[in-house]
């Protein structure tokens, strides 16, 4: 007899015993429901969520605490206000935010306090749905007792109020079972002090042995049962308080392992299933991508049909799941290339059909009229009166007479302009069908990728006028990407560099196209009624929905075949039910074991499974899928091998794979189909373990110079002369290695200069103990010298070589300078002339040697130079792991270390710190050549600090955090390495000479701030993974050359070069003035441009900036655009919730005049001016910033533009109330400098 059939029929009998009892009241945890998870993880996980809602601001860990204590100190209160030690958490919620706002001090609050309770509430109910399983003994037992007609109860000690407790009696489907719900937080009464209890017998007006107490708490449900004269029948679940003890005990790394376990198994069970880790992937694809979304701040997304059909469906279920609620709202657009296109086409002179022709060239006159929403009767009809083949494929189609002629033709120009303009006003139409103001705020687009082709058409369908960011599954070679027209690649992209695991989402992306498969066809047109009418009898066409705008209504169309309808139902539909099954295991798993989740490499891995080791039922699968084209080309593709081959030629086909992969197996089609049309299909299991294993390669891959071993040393006696061109002796990564490097020379019996332009005093480079053993000359000083070998050591220093004489010229290029020219803040004429000037210097027929293979691999791209690689030495007398230490490292805690110089952009040194603040780490220290002595939010502060006191600063922390934007073989991390540390860096340029991520540190995507906040936060809680890497990163560092042998094998290389003659002193001297020349003749273009250059037709950018304390930011701001040469009035109504709020005017973004007439502030509700600056206040209170300088403040306030970032700061403005509407006008007029001159001269002549 099972324990279900035991409990019932003691039950039964307890109540056949007792007759009197008519009413049975049931406790819910542990009784009618168990958790997964120990009761307290509960609220551990919904901070964890609570934390992704608050953008990570704060850890899951402090929120925690802060809660803990924060009920603590509520349930003390009630108590003492006669109450029990019990809250409500819609109370509690209440004063959490105010908790949170304190923390967060001059910052402004997430949510308003109605969405703060509502997102505690939602998110405690999700994370109870996910955690509740069903105790099928008591449930049967429930049940039971309301089929024999007695009433039933649920009482529970509870801090979630009842009416949405009922939530969870709903989600079991117990609410026809169940009369009346008690719940502690109601009343503030708890079944534990037994004074919930009377309130249960008044509310059914009976006696106490008329009802029974059923529960696993002895004193709650049996104690306090009795003593208020109600009966009890206990349940004993010392079994499930095992559980949770177990539970309780597991660490996260154990945790992170279980999931990975259960994962694996509910693979395996469905492994009859094709491609099931594909729903990992999915899930993973849906985290990212709400974190990006979220971040960015959106809070509504279109996802574009077909493919965006199965994502919105999983991306509402995983918001579901994770936040109770839509946290951002989804809407599904039914669009395609083909439905798009037209209208956003140019008028026809204009035009030039890139969007099809840059893709297929050879194509039929049919295909082209088609993909120009041509319907079959019309293409016919134009060809027919050419005389043109109608279905003949054409080769080099937009070059034929037979476009030629289509283009000349009257009927088509007249087609042509009405679809445009009726397919652009009717898709618009449709978009503003969603209600959402796309003008003010954007619009934001989910697809699969590639090249993000709609979202570029829906940019110029809209004039390019209106802000489009697309997210893709994956992103590469995209095009037509701009300010207004962003793309992000989340899973995987190769813009602005290839992300981590590119190769291996990129293989096979067609897997994707066919997978999200839709249960309606490609988007065809978007007609009103009218239009339509005519078009019912097309084949195929079907009417999805329509969208009714008031006087006129919008039936969005699609194409729908039944070979389509046939490939979904039978094979896609099923395959997506599986991968939504194993979606929601993940969820399941992911909060049955305290909300954690994998790293990318997991996840990547079992995408490599499917690309690089699919199963033969896998691959046959796929090769008999369908693909409609509807678009530049009208069929169906498919996958299939069709021919046989013979032995011969299969045999040749395997010699020349083997021989060399790439050019037949990396063409975009996936390899396994690729072998099997060469008749090579059963090496796939080779080649794909292969690849696979190369992908995943933990192999440090450190590079001996064999090029050189060939050459022999320099004569070291004394006779050759080498000069280093040094910019500046100050403390950097670059000046060390020359240091470092030009040391050993000299040691070696090499004269070794270091050449400067000024003269330099020792106590400048004091900061290296040997230095000074270095030759310190200026350039005048050494002009009578002759050398055998010159070296330039940054972009500057190569037209400097023209002044040292030399028998042999170097170039040793550290990193692409002109990258350090920054343009992402504004790019000007002037920055993008300097980058090409800095780039010329890899024009000069040089000699090169670099320090870091993808330097390499860039000149080679870029500028055809052969370079020599000299990887970077360390110092391993002073750099290990033993040794002092400014203070030891804790075991428990996190002190992270951030290096770098303050105020340089691409160094990231301000933004790290703050993340490092975000995170729980348990120290922050700050080392820098930036000379400061405090920073905000740093525990210690360690500036210019000399070479041999930087080994005790990285043996007392635990991980270097370094974001750089920019690097070239960057040193720190590798320092903190051989000092016992770990790291956490950007996969930025350079990273992967020798870091190698989950093996010696953690690597995170560029700008990926809240993986670096999670992965800081997982190295403080997880210390076997911290100690995992730091045994990683000694592994790396052991295997690290010495500055001794790095700087042999630069010996070599110069010797290499040591006889070569040319270029010349004179050579170097005529190619620099020519550079130089060029440089400043485009620099006068520039400079002169905005006195003669100007378009008084192109609209002026006025922008608006506001706070109440929080400092300016584009969050915060407006703009607008107005007409060049003529005043006009710009007003813009704000809300203050403060009593002071700041403003500042950006009134233009370019160079010209500006001319403010007045600036004023109203009080919108008393309709009063606040403040005003005139001609009779005066200007002088204002602040003239940026690149605005004033001409004149008489009259009207005159400034002069020069450049993009004119700043007027007005004075704080003081309201009278918190809580203010005020609005901002100002009359304006803009002019540019040409424009101006004339103005002037003009009145001087009216005045005359």
């Amino acid at each position: 007899m099972s324990q279900n059939q035991d409990i019932n029929a003691v039950f039964i009998q307890f109540l056949h015993e007792n007759p009197e009892v008519k009413i049975v009241c049931f406790d819910y945890f542990d009784t009618l429901v168990k958790r997964t998870v120990m009761p307290e993880a509960t609220k551990q996980i919904a901070c964890d969520q609570l934390s992704l809602l608050m953008n990570r601001r704060f850890s899951g860990f402090k929120l925690y605490k802060w809660r803990s204590e924060l009920e603590v100190q509520i349930c003390t209160e009630n108590a003492s206000n006669g109450g029990d030690n019990e809250f409500n958490l819609i109370d509690f919620a209440s004063q959490f935010k105010k908790l949170l706002q304190k923390q967060l001090t001059n910052e402004r609050f997430y949510f308003s306090t109605k969405d703060f309770v509502e997102k505690i509430i939602n998110i405690e109910i999700a994370v109870e749905k996910a955690v509740q399983r069903p105790c099928e003994d008591t449930i049967s037992m429930l049940k039971e007792v309301n089929s024999k007609g007695l009433k039933t109860a649920i009482i529970s000690d509870f801090y979630l109020p009842g009416r949405y407790f009922k939530q969870l009696i709903l989600y079991h489907q117990l609410e026809k079972y169940v009369n009346a719900v008690f719940i502690s937080a109601d009343t503030g009464l708890t079944k534990a002090s037994g004074r919930n209890y009377p309130s249960v017998l008044k509310a059914f007006a009976c006696r106490p042995e008329n009802i029974v107490m059923v529960g696993d708490n002895l004193h709650a449900d049996h104690d306090m049962a009795k003593k208020n004269g109600i009966n009890s029948f206990f349940i004993d679940r010392q079994e499930q308080k095992t559980v949770y003890t177990r539970w309780s005990k597991k660490e996260l790394p154990e945790r992170v392992e279980k999931l990975k376990r259960q994962i694996s198994g509910e693979v395996e069970k469905n492994s009859n299933h094709v491609f099931p880790e594909l729903a990992l992937i999915l899930w993973h694809f849906s985290y990212l991508l709400w974190q990006r979304l979220y971040w960015n701040g959106i809070r509504d997304v279109f996802f574009f049909s077909k493919e965006g059909e199965f994502l919105k469906f999983l991306f509402q279920r995983f918001q579901n799941d994770f936040f109770g609620a839509q946290i951002i709202q989804s809407h599904y657009l039914i669009i395609s290339r083909k439905a798009s296109y037209i209208g956003s086409l140019k008028p026809l002179k204009e035009e030039n059909f890139t969007g099809i022709f840059n893709q297929y060239r050879n194509i039929s006159p049919r295909d082209f009229l088609l993909s120009l929403s041509f319907n079959e009767e019309e293409a016919r009809d134009i060809c027919d009166n050419l005389n043109i083949n109608f279905a003949e494929i054409l080769t080099n189609f937009p070059d034929s007479t037979e476009f030629y002629n289509i283009y000349s033709l009257k009927k088509f120009q007249i087609l042509y302009e009405n679809k445009r303009n009726e397919q652009r006003n009717n898709l618009i139409a449709y978009l503003d069908s969603f209600g959402i103001d796309y003008h003010r705020d954007g619009i934001n687009i989910v697809d699969v990728g590639w090249k993000g082709s709609i979202q570029d058409n829906l940019f110029f369908t809209l004039k390019e006028k209106v802000n489009i960011s697309g997210y893709y599954v994956g992103l590469f070679q995209p095009t037509n990407v701009r300010e207004k027209n962003r793309k992000t690649g989340v899973l995987f992209s190769e813009t602005p560099q290839k992300s981590s695991y590119f190769d291996i989402y990129r293989t096979n992306t067609s897997l994707f196209e066919m997978i999200l498969g839709a249960s309606h066809g490609s988007a065809d047109g978007y007609y009103t009624r009218e239009e339509r009418d005519p078009l019912d009898n097309r084949p195929h066409s079907r009417i999805s929905h329509c969208v009714n705008l008031g006087e006129k209504e919008i039936c969005i169309t699609t194409v729908d075949y039944p070979e389509e309808r046939h490939l979904f139902k039978k094979h896609i539909k099923p395959l997506q039910k599986n991968l939504y099954n194993l979606f929601n295991k993940l969820t399941e798993y992911y909060y049955c074991n305290g909300a954690v989740i994998p790293d990318d490499e997991w996840f990547a891995r079992h995408h490599g499974r499917i690309v690089f080791k699919p199963t033969k039922r896998e691959v046959d699968f796929f090769e008999s899928l369908t693909h409609l084209e509807n678009f530049g080309i009208f069929d169906y593709t498919d996958f299939k091998t069709r021919q046989r081959i013979g032995k011969m030629e299969r045999l040749q086909n395997l010699r020349k794979i083997i021989k060399d992969p790439k050019p037949i197996l990396d063409t975009g089609i996936w390899p396994p189909i690729i072998l099997r049309r060469l008749g090579i299909g059963f090496y796939h299991k080779r080649y794909g373990k292969r690849c696979f294993q190369k992908s995943f390669s933990e192999k440090i891959g450190i590079e001996t110079q064999n090029e050189c071993n060939k050459y022999n040393r320099l004569n070291p006696k004394n006779k050759t002369k080498i000069a280093f061109l040094l910019g500046y002796p100050e403390i950097s990564g670059g000046t060390i290695v020359i240091f470092e490097h030009a040391i050993r020379l000299a040691r070696r019996g090499f004269q070794v200069f270091i050449i400067t332009l000024e003269k330099i005093l020792p106590q400048r480079y004091a900061w290296h103990p040997e230095a000074s053993e270095l030759n310190w000359q200026t350039f005048h000083e050494v002009r009578n010298m002759h050398f055998d070998v010159a070296i330039a050591t940054w972009w500057n220093s190569v037209f400097m070589l023209r002044m040292i004489s030399a028998r042999t010229y170097l170039y040793f290029v550290q990193s692409i300078e002109s990258r350090f020219v920054q343009t992402n803040d504004q790019v000007t004429d002037e920055k993008l002339a300097l980058k090409r000037f800095i780039e010329s210097t890899y024009l000069y027929p040089l000699p090169v040697i670099t320090e870091a293979q993808w330097i390499q691999e860039y000149l080679k791209a870029h500028y055809g130079h052969s370079s020599v690689l000299v990887r970077n030495g360390i110092r391993k007398d002073i750099y290990a792991v033993d040794g002092t230490c400014l203070s030891p490292r804790t075991p428990g805690k996190l002190r992270v270390l951030v290096e770098g110089p303050l105020g340089v952009s691409f160094k990231n040194v301000e933004r790290t710190i703050e993340l490092c603040r975000h995170s729980d780490a348990d120290e922050i220290w700050l080392m820098t050549s930036s000379k400061v002595e405090t920073f905000p939010g740093v525990d210690r502060v360690y500036s210019q600090v000399p070479l041999l006191e930087t080994p005790s600063i990285y043996r007392s922390c635990d991980v270097l955090v370094k974001l750089s934007y920019i690097e070239g073989m960057f040193g720190p991390p590798l320092e903190m390495f051989h000092c016992g540390g770990t790291a956490i860096v950007y996969n930025v340029t350079g990273h992967d000479e020798y870091i190698r991520h989950n093996s010696n540190s953690i690597v995170v995507q560029t700008n990926d701030e809240v993986k670096v906040i999670e992965k800081i936060n997982m190295l403080k809680h997880q210390p076997a993974v911290r100690e995992r890497l730091k045994r990683g990163a000694c592994k790396t560092a052991q295997k690290w050359p010495s500055w001794e042998r790095a700087s042999r094998n630069l010996e070599k290389v110069l010797n290499r070069f040591k006889a070569r003659n040319w270029p010349d002193q004179a050579y170097l001297g005529h190619l620099t003035d020519n550079l130089h020349q060029n440089f400043e003749k485009e620099m006068q273009l520039i400079n002169l441009t905005p006195f003669y250059k100007e378009n008084l037709s192109s609209p002026q950018t006025f922008q608006l900036y506001w706070h109440v304390g929080q400092g300016f930011s584009e969050s915060e701001s407006w703009k607008t655009t107005y007409k060049s040469g003529q005043w006009v009035t710009l007003t813009k109504p704000l809300h203050a919730d403060s009593k002071t709020i700041y403003l500042r005017i950006d009134p233009v973004m370019k160079n010209g005049v500006v001319t403010i007439e007045h600036i004023s502030i109203y009080n919108t509700e008393k309709n009063q001016p606040v403040v005003s600056y005139d001609a009779s206040t005066g200007w002088t209170s204002l602040k003239i910033a940026g690149t605005a300088h004033i001409l004149t403040r008489n009259g009207c306030l005159v400034i002069e533009s020069k450049g993009q970032d004119p700043q007027i700061l007005l004075p704080p403005v003081l309201l009278s109330n918190r809580d203010s509407d005020i609005k901002l006008e100002t009359r304006i007029k803009f002019m540019s400098f040409a424009q101006a001159v004339r103005d002037l001269f003009s009145n001087k002549e009216n005045n005359t």
